[in-house]
């Protein structure tokens, strides 16, 4: 498997509700807010993700191996390359189909990885933790790159009055986790502000450190919705728990209505990156003076020598 890298992330759903999609012009947007690496929307279930003809005539499929190239191209230009990772919405009524179609689309479009988006129409489905097995069996039987598995932020309740309530089934994440390489929960905080941020990240960490040792990629909040608000001291709050958590990276949902509000991207701006690329240059050694020659007895010998005629170098 290609080597597991994460970062500075940001999840990217319809391709040209984002600066058009215009690969130039996003590949400056990515560098001023230093996002290392983009996870764009590329399957629905077991088939290509492809945009309504009535509201994007023309588009066609949502991401294209051309489009990838050139947004490659273009962050490149101007010194700032990124991963491209895709997602998929799964709901397991075809869980083979679904990791075909995302290794797939990893090796066509030229991808660096897959998350794959399960939530309640897959956990509902019969037998749920054994499809998300044969979905991430099939995944990585098709291609070497890494595979997320992008589901709820918590198993059971966090809250005091029902502590350890069952929410979701943990056997399907389990699964997922058994085949894929990392987690990817979906840690959008309800209420709002910075206590429920880290409040909500400190527990879903625990119960997915419960399950697994694997990578915990987690995703915040850029957007208002699913009984959460964003603002600026959430974003700021959840960012830097998941660099005292030692986490290798974090992502955001998502591009388009992060980068419509103003005090949400310039927050989400100030979030420093993993420095994927380009870590970060050591200091330089301070030049030592010269150090007195410590035989000196060597250096006696020079000297004497020097008197007879000898031009070569000091001993020290």
């Amino acid at each position: 498997m290609a080597a597991q890298v994460f970062g500075k992330s940001i999840f990217y759903w319809v391709v040209p509700d984002v600066l058009k999609g215009d690969p130039a012009a996003l590949a400056l947007a990515l560098k001023d807010c230093r996002i290392e690496r983009v996870v764009v929307k590329a399957a629905q279930e077991s088939s290509p993700y492809k945009l309504s003809t009535i509201y994007y005539p023309g588009w066609g499929e949502n991401v294209k191996p051309e489009w990838v190239a050139k947004l490659r191209e273009e962050t490149a230009k101007v010194n700032w390359p990124i991963f491209i990772d895709g997602w998929g919405f799964c709901r397991g009524y075809n869980a083979k189909g679904e990791g075909q179609i995302a290794a797939s689309q990893v090796k066509r479009l030229g991808l660096d990885g897959w998350e794959f988006d399960a939530e309640g129409a897959f956990e509902g489905q019969p037998d749920a933790a054994g499809r998300a097995r044969i979905l991430a069996t099939e995944y990585k039987a098709g291609c070497d790159k890494h595979g997320g598995w992008c589901s709820w932020p918590c198993f059971t309740s966090p809250y005091a009055s029902n502590k350890g309530q069952v929410w979701h089934p943990v056997a399907v994440a389990k699964a997922a986790l058994a085949v894929l390489d990392f987690a990817a929960p979906m840690v959008y905080w309800p209420n709002q502000g910075a206590y429920w941020a880290v409040f909500w990240l400190n527990a879903s960490f625990e119960q997915y450190r419960a399950i697994t040792d694997k990578p915990y990629i987690p995703a915040g909040r850029l957007y208002t919705g699913d009984g959460g608000t964003c603002d600026a001291p959430g974003i700021l709050a959840f960012s830097t728990r998941v660099k005292e958590l030692g986490l290798i990276g974090q992502s955001n949902w998502h591009f388009n209505s992060g980068l419509k509000n103003e005090a949400w991207w310039t927050a989400w701006k100030t979030v420093d990156p993993w420095n994927i690329w380009y870590p970060p240059t050591p200091p330089e050694e301070p030049e030592q003076p010269p150090q007195p020659c410590s035989d000196n007895w060597k250096q006696e010998i020079t000297n004497w020598a020097r008197t007879m005629g000898y031009t070569g170098p000091d001993p020290c």
